[in-house]
């Protein structure tokens, strides 16, 4: 196939919806000979009279190409081609007017600037497309300053064994486009591009002692972003990525960094997008600056984890819908309220009991004494398990006492709130055993084998059955021993009952529950199960599932 024509009429049959057509295609494109396929698919892209839609396609299978046959492709072009081909690129993307167009010669380009530095000397030998950044970082035009950006996001090693010697300028590229005052797409470039640098860069001290203080502009990039909502949540994103990379270059901005983050999660009419992003930004920080934090920003902790609480009570007020489930595992939605769960669990576990508990039991108190909203309740006490693996060492001594004062909202009047319950005590069954099993046995035991048999709650039911299994399971055999009647008592009763629920109305929430919390009491009891044995042989899981 020797016809641009041809060839054309070939890419735009692979753009087609139809599986078959494509598909067809795409066999003939893989069977172009490589140096012909390379050298057609430029041709194409340039041929200004063919749509963007295939243009676009050329620069994509182009890189692809560059990506995953460099080896073969570059060796079979003379130096001539290689370097026309270099100036083409480059030259096509100064003049491309396309967004779409352009970005897709950007990647194009950051694939041959990748692959152009050589292996053994680490050296980049194709010193036009440094030239090309800095005509970018110099520019008037606001679409090559943003071209500069992403090539050198993509490709944050462009400069191989000479960035060096090219410091200072690098340095002068992001300031100027940083604070390009313009266009916000620029500097959201410039952030994105700057962070991928100093990840890249983040063993080189002298790289990031040269680079950091440039951080108070990406700082003002995000204000502004948060500020004005005229861009997404990218450079929040991107000053997390700073804080789990390299987060010293934040120590002198910690003030600023938090005082943005808290009061971007707690305005509740900002998008969830911004908040999510800068509540990241500060666990990132617990996480990779534990001691910094404790000792720059430990004012900033306690609104830090009442966020966090505030998020768990943003939960969806269709009460019926959640009863109504009969698959624990679905998607309920709520995704705020889960962001605010794992990241109180990851800040309680990066900083641990000293320096959170304290400040967590000086909030939760007033949230479980709500009587008037049920939310704040149930996020109160699905903190209370939460931070219980990072505060062990603190809480356990205080076990009883916080069991205490769980128990009562097993009978509380919202099903979730005796669900959030329910979780609490099976989550520090574990956390905190054998402690807890033996402390606290008879009080569990009961409260959870009570909500065990309310079938008109199956979720909450379900769930009490999951406790036990934590309970059960590094229960010491004396203790289960005690209970083992009454627990096997009201097992058998669900299990009666569930079973004719299936039947009748499909339902297998509680029912696959109850098979699995005897098999677990089963194990913790060991042979004092063989008096139970003979009534639950019939049992077949996957035989009960399948009904």
């Amino acid at each position: 196939m020797t016809s641009l024509q041809d060839f054309n009429n070939l890419i735009t049959r692979m753009l087609f919806p139809e599986n078959e057509a494509r598909k067809e295609a795409e066999k003939q494109y893989d069977n172009i000979e490589l140096l012909t396929k390379a050298q057609l698919l430029f041709q194409l892209f340039m041929d200004q009279n063919a749509g963007v839609e295939t243009r676009s396609l050329c620069l994509v299978l182009m890189r692809r190409i560059l990506s995953n046959r460099w080896d073969e492709l570059w060796p079979a072009w003379s130096k001539e081609n290689q370097q026309q081909f270099c100036e083409q690129l480059l030259k096509s993307a100064t003049e491309e007017q396309n967004a779409v167009l352009r970005k897709r010669l950007t990647d194009v380009i950051a694939e041959v600037a990748r692959s152009t530095i050589e292996t053994e000397t680490g050296r980049q030998s194709w010193s036009g497309v440094i030239q090309f950044l800095e005509l970018c970082a110099s520019s008037d035009a606001a679409m090559l300053r943003e071209t500069g950006m992403i090539l050198l996001e993509n490709v944050p090693s462009v400069f191989g064994c000479d960035q060096d010697r090219y410091l200072p300028g690098i340095k002068q590229m992001f300031q100027s486009s940083l604070l390009y005052s313009s266009k916000g797409s620029v500097r959201t470039a410039a952030v994105r591009a700057y962070v991928a640098f100093m990840c890249e860069n983040e063993e080189d001290d002298r790289v990031i002692r040269s680079l950091s203080d440039q951080v108070p502009a990406v700082i003002q990039v995000c204000q502004h972003v948060v500020a004005t909502e005229d861009d997404d949540d990218v450079p929040l994103q991107c000053l997390g990525d700073l804080a789990t990379s390299v987060p010293k270059t934040l120590q002198p901005h910690l003030n600023d960094v938090f005082t943005l983050c808290t009061s971007t999660v707690g305005d509740i009419q900002k998008d969830d997008s911004y908040r999510h992003s800068a509540l990241e930004v500060m666990v990132s920080l617990c996480e990779n600056a534990t001691g910094m934090v404790k000792k720059k920003a430990s004012s900033f902790i306690p609104a830090l984890l009442e966020q966090c609480l505030d998020l768990m009570t943003e939960l969806d007020d269709d009460t019926e819908e959640w009863l109504n489930c009969d698959n624990a595992d679905e998607d309920s939605g709520e995704d705020n309220a889960g962001i605010g769960e794992s990241s109180l669990d990851r800040i309680s576990c990066s900083l641990g009991g000293k320096f959170v508990l304290n400040s967590f039991l000086h909030i939760v108190p007033r949230m479980m004494q709500d009587v008037e909203n049920w939310k704040n309740r149930h996020a109160a006490i699905m903190g209370i398990s939460t931070i219980g693996e990072g505060c062990k060492r603190q809480m356990e001594p205080l076990i009883e006492e916080i069991v205490n004062n769980v128990l009562p909202f097993l009978g509380d009047s919202h099903p979730r709130v005796r669900y959030a319950a329910c979780n609490a005590l099976g989550q520090m069954s574990s956390d905190f055993s054998p402690t807890l099993q033996k402390k606290c046995h008879e009080k569990v035991v009961n409260g959870l084998c009570t909500l065990l048999i309310d079938l008109n709650c199956p979720r909450v039911a379900a769930h009490a059955g999951a406790a036990l299994v934590n309970f059960s399971e590094d229960c010491p055999k004396n203790i289960i021993a005690v209970y083992l009647p009454q627990i096997m008592e009201k097992l058998e009763f669900v299990l009666d009952h569930t079973f004719k629920q299936l039947l009748e109305r499909g339902k297998k929430l509680v029912l696959e529950q109850v098979i699995t919390t005897i098999a677990s009491v089963a194990d913790a009891a060991q042979d004092l199960f063989i008096a139970f044995y003979d009534r639950y042989s019939f049992i077949n899981t996957d035989g009960l599932v399948e009904k």
